[in-house]
């Protein structure tokens, strides 16, 4: 408990005791600028009114409560409120970040989460500003370390936090007003290693999580320097980096894991960098796939749900043969060019690998290019499909009925036709001996989470296959009839209200916010 209390005081040294004339400035005539009134009474007729930010008083022309307007004292934009009318709930709530140096090291920055609070429902005339100290935060470039000390649920004392997180969301969410202050991390940075982590290209309102990311990955300077801020921001905001990145970098090559005639090729063709790009770069590097940048661009942006079958793919040929067969195969058989077959290049690697897989189940020869590459994939794999006999699998039925619960949100009914998830194994093996496809051969993989798959059914005749679909990450890979034919007008009009209403994500109705200005 003594080391505990020792690592408390040694963090909360780096603090002023008390709220600063700077923080009372700030929350006043920035935080709180939205908090000003004109509290109006009559004196026989005569209309009077009284300023909560200047404190004058003086005579009105019939202002009307609720009513904005401008106070002839102090020139304030204000909000009228008439002193007659109830105010048992008029109490203004702010919650802001301010930083500063550390008063113990101005190397040092830190950083405080206040609540602050103008409570109007016993008078008007004296209004003091509370302030409630919510988070505070250090963060040390020189040793690397972020610390994040937030008050307690229990109590009045603070709690040492595992990360930093931001408590602007929460204050958001309980209908507070959000402000922060720019020009006191302009301030609290000057002359420190902080002043060269660009920050200012981040800027967002509540900087918390990037300066935790700094203080441990300084690299951040390089890569916005040399125009990958995409990749910092997509890292803040939590997105997938594929290990493409050592963060621990020195040099941008190191940091890219790419060497400097990589670098200056990417350079020249101006592409925009993102962790998928890299993520096939550095795999066609190390692997000697020999394929061109714009090949590295389209595996990332039209195979990357299939990445692992197309690393195993790479068994029965090159990368540059596979991807210029799967292109040939799309641009003969697509859903938009001939009406047939495929949503997109994805799809038709699905097709292969599952081709592939019936081929070695039924032993045909895949060290032959015949064998591999048929002149029609689509041909090919329903002649595979035949051949095979699939059976029920109870095991599986037992992880799909999990799954089933997961899936019930995507229930949707729309101009007749319903979709559903599958519920058994049984249920894929019918669907695909019903529509002629090999979804039944999906049981497995739907099992265990790697895909979902769901029917089509017309709301009169739910239990008549109709069209089958596959959905990965709220995407949709492939949708298939009867012999795998492409979506019917009215199945592919479902798909877009089922698309908008299900798999769109919808923007976050906006709170309140303030931004303060610099």
């Amino acid at each position: 408990m003594d080391k505990e209390n020792s690592r408390y005081e040694e963090l909360t040294s780096h603090f002023e005791k008390d709220i600063s004339k700077e923080i009372e400035e700030f929350a006043i005539e920035k935080a709180f600028k939205y908090s000003r009134y004109i509290f109006t009474h009559k004196d026989k007729k005569q209309q009077f009114g009284f300023c909560t930010h200047c404190g004058a008083e003086f005579k009105t022309g019939g202002l009307k409560h609720n009513e904005g307007t401008t106070c002839p004292k102090c020139k304030s934009k204000v909000m009228v409120r008439s002193s007659g009318m109830g105010r048992k709930y008029m109490i203004d709530n702010v919650y802001f970040v301010y930083y500063q140096k550390s008063v113990k090291d101005p190397n040092i920055i830190t950083a405080r989460g206040i609540q602050a609070q103008r409570d109007y429902r016993y008078g008007y005339h004296n209004i003091i500003t509370q302030y409630f100290l919510m988070a505070m935060y250090v963060f040390d470039a020189s040793k690397g370390e972020s610390t994040m000390l937030k008050h307690s649920y229990y109590g009045n004392g603070f709690e040492r936090t595992s990360s930093i997180c931001s408590l602007s969301g929460q204050y958001e969410q309980r209908g507070a007003r959000v402000g922060y202050s720019r020009e006191s991390i302009e301030i609290a940075v000057k002359d420190t290693p902080f002043k060269y982590s660009q920050w200012d290209s981040y800027y967002s309102g509540d900087m918390t999580k990037f300066f935790e990311f700094y203080t441990k990955y300084p690299c951040v300077e390089y890569l916005t320097k040399e125009g990958y801020k995409g990749l910092v921001q997509n890292k803040l905001n939590g997105g997938l980096t594929y290990r493409t990145i050592n963060w621990r970098g020195k040099t941008i090559f190191k940091i890219l894991k790419i060497n400097k005639q990589d670098l200056k090729l990417i350079k020249a063709q101006k592409i925009n960098v993102t962790f998928t790009f890299l993520k096939v770069f550095q795999d066609a590097r190390k692997h000697d796939w020999k394929i061109s940048i714009e090949e590295t661009l389209s595996i990332a942006e039209d195979y990357l749900n299939y990445y692992d079958s197309l690393l195993n793919a790479l068994k029965y040929s090159s990368m540059k043969k596979l991807l210029n067969y799967f292109s040939k195969q799309f641009n003969d058989y697509n859903l938009y060019k001939t009406g047939h077959h495929y949503y997109n290049k994805g799809g038709v690697l699905g097709t292969f690998r599952d081709y592939i897989s019936d081929c070695i189940k039924l032993g045909i020869d895949t060290t032959k290019d015949q064998a591999v590459f048929p002149k029609n994939l689509f041909i090919a794999h329903q002649n595979t499909i035949k051949q095979i006999k699939m059976q029920k699998d109870e095991k599986l039925d037992a992880l799909i009925k999990n799954r089933v619960k997961l899936l019930k949100k995507y229930l949707f009914k729309c101009n007749g036709l319903v979709i559903r998830p599958a519920e058994s194994s049984e249920e894929l093996i019918k669907e695909g001996a019903a529509l002629t496809h090999c979804v039944g051969g999906y049981a497995d993989r739907y099992a265990k989470g790697e895909t979902n798959i769901f029917f089509i059914r017309k709301d009169l005749d739910l239990n008549k296959p109709y069209y089958t679909i596959e959905i990965k990450k709220d995407k949709i890979i492939q949708v298939h009839g009867k012999n795998n034919r492409s979506p019917s007008v009215d199945v592919q009009e479902f798909i877009k209200a089922f698309t908008n209403k299900k798999l769109t994500k919808k923007k976050a109705i906006a709170q309140k916010r303030i931004t303060i200005p610099a």
